[in-house]
This record gives C-alpha cells, structure tokens and sequence, in this order.
C-alpha cells in the first residue's frame, strides 16, 4: 500500500510538472482602459505626467517629493556634464530583466564582465537614495518610474565609451505595475499601455529571463509559480507582440544563459554611429 501511495504522489508531481509549462497559455480577459486614466492608476507614460502628478498641491511639500526632485536634478546636473560631446560612435545598450533577482544579476554581471562594460543595477546607487519613499503607493510607482529617467540621462556618455548593461529598467517597472493593477485582465494593446515612452532613451536589445518550474527564490513552497509571476508572465507575453524581446529560458545553467546572451549580442552588429537627441526641457518645481 505504501508503495502504491509513492507511485500515485509521483505520478501527480509528473502531471504537475506537465502542466506547469502550460500556465503561461491562458488569457485572462482583456479590458478597455483609456489612455487618459492610466496615470488615475499610477501608470506613468512619460516624464511630463511623472513631474506633474508630483507637483500636484498635496505632494509637492512633502519632504519625500522634494528630496525625489532633487535627486532627479542631480542626475540632471551629472547628465548635462555626461551627455555634451559631439555625436559619434556608441557602444551598446543591453537590459536585462527577469523574475529571479539573484539569477538575472548573476546574468547581467557576467555579461557586462565579457564586453568589458559597466553593469547598472536600477535604481542606481547615487539616485536612489532618498531617505523615505512616500507614503502612497501612487507616489511611489512614480518614485521608481522618475529613477528610471534619472539613470537615463547618464547613459549616453557611458556608451561613448563602453557598453552598459543594465538591470531593471523601464519594462520591470511597468510590467509590475500593469500586473498588480490588472491581474489577469489585462488592457487591450491599443489602450497605450505598452507603448515605450518616447522621450525615454531605448536599450538596443532587450532579454527576459522567464520562470522555471524549479525555482524557489519567490516562494516558501518548492515548484511552484505564484499567480502574480504568472500575471508578470502574461504582461510580457503582451509587450513581445508590440517590441522586440528576447526571452531566454533560466532552466539552464548560469554560463549557458551567458552565452546565449553574448551571442545575440554579437549579432547585432558591430558598434553603431548615431546622434543623441536633445529632449525639450521641462520645467521642474522650484
């Protein structure tokens, strides 16, 4: 009897398994939103309506936000300085996302490491220190939403003179922020929700490392994916129909990823010559 109860528990771990690689399939329902009520749930399409939601009366004097202004300032300071040389040759700019933290900054490391470039961890140490984040979740969706355009202005000089890979940028923030929003009714793809902000700098190539079926950095129970990594899953199913992401499976060995990554990489050509445009300044607060 015992050993029937052994062989029954294994053959429900097997089905399990089974169908674990199936979860990503279903859709939850997807649901109109308009562009126009986006920011009302903390989602932020561009650096004008961060600055303006944090300039509204009942923020803008409180200490938090003004300490998160001056952070942004500071990178403003530091990117004029970075971003005032004549246009020329870059080097690359690589993101990498992923679910798993330890093992997408493992990835992100030893990438940067073979193309001798520097790795960025987002929030970047220097922008991110505020003392206290504010008190409202809103407020801080657009904390992290602004710590994105800080570390973008100091991209451009760094590429002049080697890659940069980077860990959580734009895509980590908005695929949180669109999975706790909506759960598995996801917005439409023309509802502007996925659309890359425009006054945002773009990676040149972007990968995600997906979820495995045997990870347990985000859970207490062995095997098994939370339905808000799921819900994370289906977001970036969604932006793979919009932009260009690779996604790379992370059930493989640390240096196989590594390599996959380095050989996408390389196919994209040698470095490129390009002109970094100028974005029209935007008044902040005083």
């Amino acid at each position: 009897m015992k050993h029937c109860n052994l062989l029954f528990q294994f053959i429900l771990a097997l089905i399990f398994f089974d169908l674990l690689s199936t979860l990503r399939v279903p859709q939850g329902k997807h649901v109109n939103v308009e562009k126009d009520d986006l920011r009302s749930k903390g989602i932020f399409g561009s650096l004008k309506s961060i600055l303006e939601y944090l300039q509204l009366p009942q923020y803008r004097s409180l200490p938090a936000i003004k300490e998160m202004i001056k952070k942004y300032r500071k990178s403003l300071h530091i990117g004029k300085q970075l971003t005032d040389f004549l246009p020329g040759p870059r080097r690359r700019f690589i993101v990498i996302e992923g679910l798993y933290t330890s093992k997408r900054h493992a990835v992100a490391k030893l990438v940067a490491r073979s193309l001798r470039g520097k790795h960025i961890l987002n929030p970047f140490r220097k922008l991110a220190g505020v003392n206290t984040l504010p008190a409202t979740y809103d407020t801080r969706r657009a904390y992290y939403s602004l710590t994105k355009y800080g570390i973008a202005n100091l991209v451009p000089k760094l590429l002049a003179l080697q890659p940069v890979v980077m860990e959580r940028y734009w895509l980590d923030q908005a695929a949180f922020v669109i999975a706790k929003t909506f759960g598995e009714n996801l917005p439409e793809l023309d509802s502007g929700l996925y659309d890359w902000p425009s006054d945002l700098i773009k990676p040149d190539i972007t990968f995600f490392i997906n979820a495995d079926n045997k990870s347990t950095e985000h859970s207490n129970l062995p095997n098994e994916i939370s339905n808000f990594t799921l819900n994370i899953l289906r977001v970036y199913d969604e932006y793979k129909k919009v932009m260009k992401i690779i996604e790379i499976s992370s059930n493989q060995k640390l240096w196989d990823i590594v390599k996959e990554v380095l050989a996408q990489v390389r196919l994209l050509g040698p470095d490129v010559v390009t002109e970094i445009k100028k974005a029209q300044p935007i008044r902040l607060m005083d």
